[in-house]
């Protein structure tokens, strides 16, 4: 009975139970100064007493016949009576089970026992039993019956609480194998479930015990906190399960101790305890995709009821769900490809704590699998979610009332797999991109994000997105879902434009999931509803109706032009005609001149042939005349006068236009520098070689060691910051300037000053001989002879020839300035001509687009009377846009319209319009509107030149993104165009007023007088500003006028030339302006002269007078139009209240010239209202404050920024982070609350106004956080030497992200020493060694602050070579008896015989012992050792090394067992003179057995010797293993953990102490 006993003195034997406890000290109520040798209450007892003790059935039946009120009521234990010992057992061959008590230490060294595990210190009775017994559990019968008694099951029970003792069991795996046939058990193994249950510990009553953490369990729908559970069975087990779910399958390999109620309960519950290994398998595309979760933080807990109950997902609140709930741990493995297209870990998720649910039926089928974490990030193709949870379900192959999916579940079955995501609790919003923002669910516990995959279908992933902000196009759609499909992210709203009611619009959304969130592409689909299609349907007839108007006035203005034109031209004609029939009277006066000069000169000729006949007398007097005088022959001679010549003049106007100049200004950039050390970070990689690979891969794999490989190691180092640096910057700039601008060279008439004026006899020469004439005719009319009067006569003919040649030469002049009259008349003649065809024509192209409008104008307006047919309706206005990064505020819309044909069917049609939101409604909706009116209708407004010219504009911009800068240029333009269009039409009707008061003045003038007005001078018409009717539209400012255009022009200076020179003329055209009708008259003549010559104003085409107001009060109309209506609306009344009357101006005959000025007055009055000017000709905003450039804010911290602008018009902010607007951001202030990581960036403010916008410089705003470790170093045992080495991580939740310093000390009373050159947040040390051993612990800083993890461990256990040995036994037998042999000469010749006949090789003989059997037999022992080799080794041999070189010792061990089983019958040992030999068929080899140093261990893995760590102890252990099928028996040195209440502090322990009473057994 394992009780010894002396025969010889009974006295000296068992002394009484409680003097036993007593001596032991072991229980808790025993006094601790008893030390057994003052026992008392001894009792000696005999040896009939012990005999009776131990008789074949007392003992066993008494044990489990006392222990009943120990054990659970379901439980029945009693010896089988019917079974009589009567084998015996090679092992035990006297008996059948032994009795021991000992203390709690020592009983896992009884054999059978090691494994039984006591929750106590106390002194045990044990039952060491090898014999048949019967069980009853919950009524299920079973009879144990071993095989042999070498299976031994243990019992034991505290005799220090003998009444409220545990029941303690430790079975065979027999035992336990012949248990689980029971049906309760097979309903566990029939699921796939594997037991070994090492120790059992039995409760009479139902005990309770409590998680250690008793929150953050999952029962697949909500976390809830575990009550106490209730067991009446503790059982220490290793558990290898299959839960196996259809589309997945879960394995559990669990190792520990599992509290378990099996009482007569209507329920199933357990605690499990321990290390858990689950493996789960899902099938995803078709393949099988691995996870392995390790390393419980807590227990698992299993609630399975044996009825059917209330459908736990209808009220989960009242019920618990049937099922096993696990918190386990999932390290990355990249070797794991669970759900990788799905799940990614950052690179500081070195662990992921996992709860989980596995949802069972009562019969234990696998009805579902649910994991819940918050690790891993969410792949949906490249968009990564962050800073979410994650449920994933795996429903099994049927409905359950356990397994609940979320209410928000809108996939349906048929999918293999559910995951649920939900915003984390310190995040409010997730910000996806720039136009998705993830919010909180509207219910609680809603899920934000749920994804479905169909195994039937490739796994292709549906999902959707709840309760989503979208904020595109200016506006913010909440409460909104998005769908997830075919690889796409799908929306579909409804919202206002811009917060814009009057665009109310149908959106439909799409971006795919192959790019990230800053790049995502959201094209987005639209159509625009309501009564825009109405009032774009309006603006288009009341389009039409405008240019039908406007076709109208053109027309009266085209006629009167034509009427004056037509007039002007018939006077010229006449006038012409009078020139003509002047020149032939003078023509013909000038040639009876040449006749009577002819005349003339015969009669000179005859008197003088008639002196030439006289006689002496008449010679003589004419030598007394000639000595008088002498008459000289006259020659021709230039003669000075004015004459008209052609002049040329260069003609110029002054424009604005561009000029350069150098412009400077300072601006702040950003220059690069390396921060401080402990400022900003940045990851960095290095990567090196993870082994000392001195080995091939193949080499290393077969000893099953390790694979040489890189390792990669993320570290963080100082960033790149910036400093901002100002600079002065100099640049050539355009901007506007007053410029000379060359138009034409023109012929002039110029009157001139000349030399030579015409040719004629010399004055001089004439003068003189009329002189010498009148003194010779005064000599001859003394005298009274004939001669004298011969000589009077030839005088008289001197005379009249004299008097013809100057009538000739009268006639000469007047006869070619009549030619000239008539040749200065023809170029007005056929100016005139060129006046009425351009009048004609423009009035006939007028009226043909007259006709057309009202024939529009009339179909409109019919097809809106009752029962009338619409010409024209709206079908559609659609948008399909891409965006990227931001929304456009102007943006293409598609126009979709039908028109009325002539057969009654419609033709559809489309126009593609460029539509600004920001802009007023009106004025965006009737530009459209009148672009689709020109293409639907092929009509054309009254454009500018250069519009036309450029072909109607700039082309759209192919970039969508650069849409919007395009438009802000084109804005820009719009107002330039518009500001200089008022100042022009101002400018112009103006010089209208002042050409015109000019003449009233003159006329007020002439009446004051009273006299007949003189001709028009056009030096007193004033001027008129010649810019602006020239044909460029971009003009400002110019000099020249009208009126100077009229003076200079050659029909006036014609005209004028005439007029001083022949006075006598009366058809001149200005001398008929003698009173106010005919001024009137002719100032209209002339400006309907010079607009034909121009052919524009402004840059607006325009013919006449009328038609060039027309067109000016056309776009003054249309620039009020798209003025604000505040200061607009009034002007344009007074503007069309004026138009009639203003156009009289042109057209009327009737008008006086002051109701004229009157009303031009009233359009200038107009023109300069300053509101309009101010509007348009403003300029963009102005940043006088700019945000800070750099900008820090913790985390949930409030930012504030803010900027300040100047301008004359409206202003209006909106601000950007890195290029994107922000959404709601209307104000110069920006302010955001909780400021989480991703609202680090770049900010800027926009400051906007109608006429452009202005950007301030970018802030750089930094959101830190403080560093707070989420992983931190967990102490950790190693070898020495070890090439894998320690590893120790840290890594903490910062932003910026930290530095790292790593620190060291020994011991706890060693001070700490920063460790050099470790920066990164993991420290690796490479073959550890004693000197390593010690506390280590890491920093984490950044500028912000700082943060020190808890120490951690390091332990470095020695190892050394193990020493194989094997036992051997064997009998030698003398052949002769000549001589005595002692047992010491024996074993010395043993000894050296051995050596001799056997090879040792680096064996040695250990441990060689004689002893005598009988006095010709003895009996020889010894252990075949191995060589050692630890102390021939350094500290510093690494230990693959160490493994290599201890190969060949233990393979020389094998090989001198096998020389042994050869050649033993040849040993032959003298001694003493007697012969032995070996005694066939005595060699015996033991169990192999390792042989480590005190306080060492064997790792069967490397082989080696280890150190038995801190809280345990060295004990030998037993094994059966099996190799090849045979199975061996090895014993070898364990470490073994020391039991509750005893503690070892040291490596190498052999023993553990008790704790100290002052300490509890924690």
């Amino acid at each position: 009975a394992g009780v010894k006993f002396n025969e010889q003195n009974p006295a000296s034997n068992l002394i009484t139970l409680h003097g036993i406890i007593r001596c032991f000290g072991q229980c808790a109520s025993a006094n601790d100064d008893s030390n057994g040798d003052s026992c008392d209450d001894t009792y000696p007892l005999s040896t009939s007493d012990v005999q009776d003790l131990v008789s074949v059935q007392s003992l066993a039946f008494t044990y489990f016949y006392n222990s009943r009120p120990l054990l659970p009521p379901w439980l029945q234990l009693h010896v089988n009576t019917s079974v009589v010992s009567s084998d015996s057992d090679s092992a035990h061959p006297s008996h059948e089970y032994f009795t021991s008590v000992v203390s709690s230490d020592d009983v896992p060294k009884l054999e059978g026992c090691d494994n039984i595990q006591l929750s106590e210190v106390g002194v045990y009775s044990v039952l060491q039993y090898s014999r048949t017994f019967d069980v009853s559990i919950a009524g299920e019968e079973l009879s144990y019956a071993p095989d042999s008694q070498a299976t031994i099951n243990c019992f034991a029970v505290n005799l220090c609480s003998p009444s409220s003792s545990p029941f303690f069991l430790g079975l065979s795996p027999q035992a336990q194998q012949q248990l689980l046939s029971l049906p309760s058990a097979k309903t566990y193994l029939e699921r796939g479930w594997g037991f070994t249950i090492q120790s059992a510990v039995l409760f009479n009553t139902t005990q309770a015990i409590s998680p250690t953490n008793r929150t953050g369990y999952w029962n697949g729908m909500n976390f809830f906190e575990p009550t106490a559970t209730s067991y009446d069975l503790q059982t220490k087990l290793e558990l290898d399960s299959v839960f196996n779910g259809g589309n997945f399958m879960v394995n559990i390999i669990f190792s520990g101790t599992a509290y378990y109620l099996y009482g007569n309960t209507k329920r199933r519950q357990g605690y499990f305890s321990g290390e858990m290994d689950m493996e789960i398998s899902v099938e995803v595309e078709g393949e099988m995709k691995n996870i392995l979760l390790t390393e419980p933080k807590d227990a698992t807990l299993l609630y399975v009821p044996e009825d059917e109950r209330t459908d736990f997902c209808s009220s989960p609140g009242s019920n618990r769900p049937s099922g096993l709930a696990f918190k386990l741990t999932y390290k990355p493995n990249p070797g794991q490809e669970f759900f990788s297209n799905l799940l990614s870990f950052t690179e500081s998720a070195l662990e992921c704590p996992v709860e989980g649910f596995i949802a069972l039926s009562t019969s234990f089928h696998t009805e579902g699998l649910s994991l819940h974490t918050n690790c891993p990030d969410l792949h949906v193709g490249r968009l990564r979610f962050t800073e979410l949870f994650h449920t994933l379900y795996f429903p099994g192959r049927s409905a359950s009332k356990n397994f609940c999916l979320p209410p928000k579940s809108d996939f349906g079955d048929g999918y293999s797999t559910y995951v649920y995501s939900y915003l984390q609790d310190n995040v409010d919003k997730l910000q996806l991109g720039s136009f998705l923002t993830l919010l909180p669910p509207d219910e609680k516990d809603s899920a934000s994000l749920s994804l479905a995959f169909s195994s039937q279908t490739g796994n292709s992933v549906v999902g959707k997105l709840h309760n989503v902000k979208i904020s595109v196009l200016g506006t913010e759609i909440n409460n909104q879902f998005i769908s997830i499909q075919d690889g796409n992210l799908l929306f579909s709203a409804s919202a206002n434009i811009y917060n814009n009611h009057d665009y109310s619009a149908s959106l439909s959304g799409k971006a795919p999931t192959t790019t990230s969130w800053n790049r995502l592409p959201l094209t987005v689909n639209g159509s625009i509803n309501g009564n825009i299609f109405e009032e774009a349907e309006n603006d288009v007839r009341k389009y039409l109706e405008e240019l039908y108007d406007m076709a109208l006035r053109r027309e009266q203005g085209s006629e009167s032009c034509l009427q004056r034109s037509q007039s002007r031209l018939q006077q010229i004609e006449n006038t012409y005609k009078g020139r003509e029939q002047s020149l032939t009277l003078s023509a013909a006066a000038y040639e009876e001149a040449m006749d009577n000069v002819t005349a003339a000169n015969m009669a000179v000729q005859n008197a003088q042939e008639s002196l030439d006949s006289s006689s002496e007398e008449a010679r003589s007097l004419e030598t007394q005349l000639q000595s008088m005088c002498m008459e000289q022959e006259c020659e021709d001679t230039c003669i000075p006068g004015i004459v008209n010549s052609t002049c040329y003049e260069d003609l110029y106007i002054n424009e604005t236009g561009r000029c350069n100049y150098t412009a400077t200004r300072e601006v702040v950039v950003s220059v690069e520098y390396l921060g401080p050390l402990a400022a900003q970070w940045e990851r960095r990689n290095v990567c090196r070689w993870q082994y000392d690979c001195y080995c091939t891969p193949d080499d290393c794999y077969l000893n099953n060691m390790y694979v040489c490989a890189v390792l990669c190691v993320s570290f963080y180092a100082p960033e790149i910051l910036y400093r901002n640096v100002t600079l002065t910057e100099q640049s050539i700039q355009e901007r506007d300037c007053t410029v000379r601008r060359y138009t034409q060279t023109v012929a002039n008439v110029c009157p001139m000053q000349a030399d030579c004026a015409r040719r004629g006899k010399d004055p001089t020469c004439i003068s003189n001989n009329t002189k010498c004439r009148t003194a010779r005719d005064t000599a001859l009319e003394d005298s009274d002879n004939a001669i004298a009067k011969q000589f009077q006569s030839l005088n008289d003919a001197r005379k009249n020839l004299e008097i013809a040649l100057l009538r000739e030469a009268r006639l000469q002049a007047r006869h070619q300035s009549d030619m000239q009259r008539l040749e200065a008349i023809t170029e007005p003649l056929e100016s005139a001509k060129k006046a009425f065809n351009i009048c004609e024509e423009n009035s006939i192209s007028i009226k043909k687009e007259l006709s057309r409008y009202s024939k529009l104008v009339r179909a409109f307006n019919s097809s809106k009377s009752a029962g009338g047919v619409d010409v024209f309706k709206l079908t559609g206005i659609t948008f399909e846009l891409t965006l990227i990064g931001r929304s456009p505020t102007v943006f293409p819309l598609q126009f979709s319209y039908e028109i009325l044909k002539g057969d009654g069917s419609y033709q559809t049609g489309v126009t593609v319009a460029t539509y600004d939101f920001t802009a007023p409604k009106r004025v965006s909706l009737r530009k459209v509107a009148e672009q689709i009116a020109e293409e639907a209708f092929l009509v054309t407004a009254n454009r500018r030149r250069k519009r036309q010219e450029q072909g109607g504009g700039q082309e759209q911009p192919a970039d969508q993104q650069d849409s919007e800068q395009t438009a802000s240029e084109e804005n820009r333009k719009t107002f330039e165009e518009n500001c200089i269009d008022w100042n022009n039409m101002g400018q112009y009707f103006r010089d209208l007023f002042d050409s015109l008061d000019s003449v009233e003045r003159r006329l007020k003038e002439a009446a004051e007088l009273n006299v007949t007005m003189s001709p028009i001078d056009t030096s007193d018409l004033g001027s008129i500003d010649t810019s602006i009717l020239e044909n460029e539209f971009n003009v400002s400012s110019p000099t020249d006028s009208i009126m100077e255009k009229l003076r200079d022009s050659e029909e006036i200076k014609a005209l004028n030339d005439l007029n001083s020179e022949l006075q006598a003329i009366s058809m001149d055209l200005i001398e008929s302006a003698t009173d106010e009708a005919a001024a009137f008259s002719e100032w209209q003549v002339r400006l309907d002269i010079l607009h034909n010559q121009t052919g524009s104003i402004g840059g607006y085409p325009c013919f006449g007078l009328g038609d060039c107001i027309a067109t000016a009060v056309e776009v003054i109309t249309r620039i009020l139009r798209d003025s604000p209506e505040e200061v607009s609306v009034h002007l344009l009344q007074k503007l069309a209240s004026l138009e009639t009357s203003i156009q009289e101006v042109a057209n009327s005959e009737n008008l006086t010239v002051s109701s004229a000025l009157y009303r031009i007055k009233e359009v200038v009055n107009i023109l300069e209202d300053q509101n309009i000017s101010q509007y348009w000709c403003g300029e963009r905003p102005t940043i006088t404050q700019h945000p800070p450039l750099v900008v820090e804010v913790p985390m949930g911290g409030t930012l504030e920024l803010t900027c300040e602008a100047e301008s004359n018009l409206i202003l209006s902010y909106q601000w950007k982070k890195d290029g994107n607007i922000i959404a709601g951001s209307d104000s110069n202030s920006l302010v955001v609350t909780g400021v989480q990581r991703e609202d680090s960036g770049n900010y800027s403010c926009v400051a906007r106004n109608p006429v452009g916008s202005e950007e301030s410089i970018q802030s750089r705003v930094t959101v830190y956080e403080t560093p707070t470790f989420y992983l931190e170093p967990e102490s950790t045992t190693k070898y020495a030497g070890d090439e894998n080495g320690a590893w120790f991580g840290c890594n903490a939740t910062s932003w910026p992200f930290p530095g790292w310093k790593w620190f060291f000390r020994m011991s706890d009373s060693d001070q700490w020493q920063e460790i050099q050159g470790e920066e990164t947040n993991e420290l690796r040390i490479i073959k550890p060694q004693a000197e390593h051993q010690g506390w280590y612990r890491c920093l984490a800083y950044t500028k912000h602050g700082n943060i020190t993890s808890e120490p951690a461990f390091l332990q470095v256990l020695p190892i050394s070579i193990v020493q194989l040995g094997i036992p051997v036994q064997l009998i030698l037998s003398s052949v002769d008896s000549n001589g005595v042999c002692t047992e010491m000469e024996l074993k010395e010749s043993f000894s050296q015989s051995l050596m001799k006949s056997v090879d040792l090789k680096t064996t040695s003989v250990y441990e060689l012992a004689v002893q005598v059997v009988d006095e010709n037999n003895f009996e020889i022992t010894f252990t075949i050792l191995s060589k050692n080799l630890t102390n021939s080794k350094s500290s510093k041999t690494s230990l693959s090394q160490i493994i290599q070189e201890a190969i060949p010792t233990r393979s020389d061990v094998l090989g001198v067992e096998k020389e042994l089983q050869d050649g033993i019958e040849t040993i032959s040992v003298t001694c003493g003179g007697t012969e032995f030999l070996v005694s066939p068929g005595s060699l015996t080899f033991f169990t192999p057995i390792y042989v480590c140093p005190k306080g060492q261990q064997l790792d069967s893995t490397f082989f080696l010797c280890v150190g038995c760590a801190p809280g345990t102890y060295q004990t030998m252990t037993e094994e059966v293993r099996v190799i090849q099928g045979k199975a061996f028996k090895e014993r070898y040195p364990t470490a073994r953990e020391c039991p509750i209440g005893a503690f070892s502090d040291k490596v190498g322990s052999t023993s553990c102490r008790r704790c100290p009473l002052y300490l509890t057994n924690d």
